[in-house]
């Protein structure tokens, strides 16, 4: 567990994340918590890898995004499919191509 000098704990962020779900009516995910099934690590770390590595590739080219979005999905055998990716401001997505 983190120091609380650093930073808040993960308990207080579970915490105000689920309160922040109830006060703003989204609590599907709080209703069906036991069925939840976490992300395995490996999958995480996959994930991550990937993000970073687009990240590091934007940086290196004349891309100049400031904020982006990017929704993968895990299919079979841990194949990894990014099926959205979206930059706030930039209507040319053509540069996706090339990272």
């Amino acid at each position: 567990m983190r120091d609380n000098a650093a930073g808040p704990s993960q308990t207080v962020l579970i915490e105000e994340a689920a309160n922040f779900l109830r006060a703003s009516g989204q609590s599907l995910l709080l209703d069906h918590a036991g069925e939840y099934e976490s992300m395995p690590s490996r999958l995480l770390s996959r994930f991550l890898e990937e993000y970073m590595r687009i990240i590091e590739r934007a940086r290196a080219s004349t891309i100049h995004w400031r904020t982006f979005s990017l929704a993968a999905s895990f299919l079979s055998q841990d194949r990894m499919v990014i099926w959205d990716f979206f930059s706030p401001g930039e209507d040319d997505t053509s540069a996706l191509s090339r990272l």
